[in-house]
């Protein structure tokens, strides 16, 4: 709601002065001011955009999650069974009281969907996408998660088989993009 106040006056929310006698805003990352789905708090009332928002995520964890099957060859069935596996498992859904964290669960498939591509084609548009997942993780609030992600894709990275491009070549990939992902998200931390 203090992130909508500060749009709507056109001001950067640089301080709270609601909690503890005054605060910093900004450099919080539990208030996810860059978190990119906090515009429908602009457009919505509080409620509604906050219901939306739950909901949102908890329709995007099952459907990032089936694409990433597809593409990783699994037939369509099967898909839908690892996305409402992943999107209605105990963790996701116990993460709905921790909003940060569930605001970043629909990114972990959608992570690997692009990393996939970008070491299969070499396309720099999926490492882009790469970057911008991850960095839109830690603007939900959530860069612990993001970490636990890096890790899985590093696990992946190395592991998976992608006979065009050497280990030491992936693992600096790799690199690579966790150094885009904390660059770009040192402009919220």
């Amino acid at each position: 709601q203090l992130l909508t106040d500060f749009i709507k006056v056109r001001e950067l929310p640089l301080w709270d002065p609601y909690l503890h006698g005054g605060q910093p805003y900004l450099a919080d990352i539990s208030n996810s001011v860059f978190y990119p789905l906090n515009l429908l708090f602009v457009f919505l009332p509080l409620l509604d955009a906050f219901n939306l928002n739950i909901v949102l995520h908890l329709i995007l964890c099952p459907v990032f999650t089936y694409l990433f099957s597809r593409v990783i060859g699994l037939q369509p069935i099967s898909s839908l069974i690892v996305g409402v596996a992943y999107g209605f498992c105990g963790y996701a859904l116990s993460l709905a009281n921790l909003l940060a964290g569930f605001l970043a669960m629909p990114y972990l498939p959608l992570s690997f969907l692009f990393w996939h591509l970008y070491l299969l084609e070499g396309n720099r548009k999926w490492f882009i996408m790469s970057v911008i997942v991850g960095s839109v993780r830690v603007f939900a609030g959530a860069p612990e998660i993001n970490i636990i992600s890096l890790l899985s894709l590093l696990g992946w990275t190395l592991f998976y088989p992608y006979p065009h491009t050497s280990m030491f070549r992936r693992f600096f990939l790799w690199s690579l993009l966790g150094m885009f992902i904390v660059g770009i998200a040192l402009v919220q931390l």
